[in-house]
């Protein structure tokens, strides 16, 4: 019995080793299968970003190193989309504060006015141009209905505060002299009369008027190089533009 035992060992060792080498054999032969499918990997290559590929920069027959800095194609992101703009540095102030509160609505339009897309300030740099006086911030937007391209021009709106009922008058009424802006008031008897204005904010178009003016005032809004102060005027109709 004693020499059965022995054998029975024997024969399972013999079997352990058995088990061994054919796993040794299965893992080296899987290793063999990944490093082909590697190998298979080479022949592709793979965006690590979704977006759109644009014309290729080779074409084929070109020689292609792995060194060369151009590559192949350029691929970029469009949803969501990025557009830097820069402002004056003396934005900075009143937007971090808004910020604070809130995150602040962008808009982009065409060079012709028209409205493109509407997204959020995402990023402001962390230092201001000496050169210009600017400071660059990103706004992020969807675009899913792809209105902005990469490399495209747009015109940036930001909007950093919301007036309500606030008097408004056309950029042209707002004069600029030595002790500040003012205006030209017309009265009820026609005579103009010269008074100083607070100016809260003025655009292209128009200009918001903190203190000076009353609703329902008449205001110079051309010519006033032809008017002085006590000169009498002819009223004539006028409208103010929406604030661009």
């Amino acid at each position: 019995m004693a020499a059965t035992g022995s054998g029975s060992k024997q024969q399972y060792d013999t079997s352990q080793a058995l088990v061994a080498q054919l796993e040794a054999a299965t893992k080296a032969d899987q290793a063999l299968i990944d490093m082909a499918q590697n190998q298979v990997n080479y022949t592709q290559i793979r965006s690590p970003i979704n977006g759109r590929a644009g014309t290729r920069i080779v074409d084929i027959g070109n020689i292609v190193r792995a060194t060369d800095n151009a590559g192949i194609v350029i691929v970029n992101q469009l949803h969501p989309i990025f557009v830097n703009f820069a402002l004056p540095a003396e934005t900075l102030p009143q937007i971090r504060a808004k910020l604070k509160d809130s995150e602040i609505t962008v808009a982009v339009q065409d060079s012709k006015g028209m409205p493109l897309a509407t997204g959020t300030l995402a990023v402001v740099d962390n230092q201001i141009n000496p050169a210009t006086g600017t400071i660059t911030y990103k706004a992020v937007f969807d675009n899913q209905e792809e209105a902005l391209w990469p490399g495209q021009f747009v015109n940036v709106r930001v909007e950093v505060d919301v007036r309500q009922n606030a008097i408004v008058v056309p950029a042209t009424v707002v004069q600029q002299g030595p002790d500040g802006p003012y205006c030209f008031v017309i009265g009820r008897d026609h005579v103009v009369q010269k008074r100083p204005l607070k100016v809260g904010f003025v655009s292209k178009t128009a200009a918001i008027i903190d203190d000076g003016l009353e609703p329902g005032e008449l205001v110079v809004a051309d010519g006033q190089y032809r008017v002085q102060d006590g000169s009498s005027v002819d009223v004539r109709p006028g409208s103010v533009e929406p604030l661009q």
